[in-house]
């Protein structure tokens, strides 16, 4: 079973994911919001379309922007990454995934 682990750190997602650009536009709280609000939606998700992955929280240092950046992923999107291999399937899924969680939490931002 492959594992993807999975970030909430809204200083990486600040730069680092689809959302970029609305979280520029955030304070602090509501930026540790949006991040955790894409990150559980993420993850729902992958629970949902890909049960045969191994969904984790990235432990220890992975946690901070710069463990996260830092680690040698072999594929990373967004709040999702693995040092797995996985399928070009598995990829393209887990790249619609955040898209479609991002999408939908920009929508939903206008509700706060």
């Amino acid at each position: 079973m492959e594992t993807i682990e999975t970030t909430g750190n809204s200083e990486y997602l600040s730069v680092f994911s689809p959302l970029s650009d609305l979280f520029s536009t955030l304070d602090q709280d509501s930026q540790d919001n949006l991040a955790m609000q894409l990150v559980t939606s993420v993850e729902e998700r992958i629970e949902d379309v890909l049960p045969d992955l191994r969904l984790v929280r990235s432990p220890g240092k992975r946690r901070s922007c710069h463990g996260w950046n830092g680690a040698q992923w072999s594929w990373s999107c967004g709040p999702v990454a693995t040092f797995c291999q996985l399928s070009e399937s598995e990829q393209d899924s887990l790249r619609l995934i955040v898209e479609e969680c991002a999408a939908a939490a920009m929508e939903e931002i206008g509700t706060w």
